[in-house]
């Protein structure tokens, strides 16, 4: 098993009702799996908020794995590691 810390910001955190958890997944263990683990514990309202109906994230979501966007790494699929430390948030745009 691994331990990973989920920091929730801004609107992820009014959606949990917590500024942080831990959460305990099995080895190799990815994005995907940790967002499953988080919709089992916050419930449908959450899942709703977090992928689109086709099973895809919100484009305003973003999540870092220890201060870098899954973006850049593997996507949902990026491999979780004991100890990393997992941001949500939404993303900040303007003009």
């Amino acid at each position: 098993m691994i331990e990973v810390e989920v920091n929730f910001l801004s609107a992820v955190r009014r959606m949990t009702y917590e500024g942080k958890t831990v959460i305990s997944l099995q080895e190799k263990s990815s994005v995907r799996n940790l967002i499953d683990a988080l919709m089992r514990r916050y419930g449908i309202g959450f899942s709703d908020f977090l992928l689109n109906k086709k099973g895809c994230l919100q484009q305003y979501l973003v999540i870092l794995v220890n201060g870098r966007g899954i973006g850049i790494l593997n996507g949902l699929d990026t491999l979780l590691h004991d100890g990393d430390s997992i941001s949500m948030m939404p993303a900040v745009g303007g003009g």
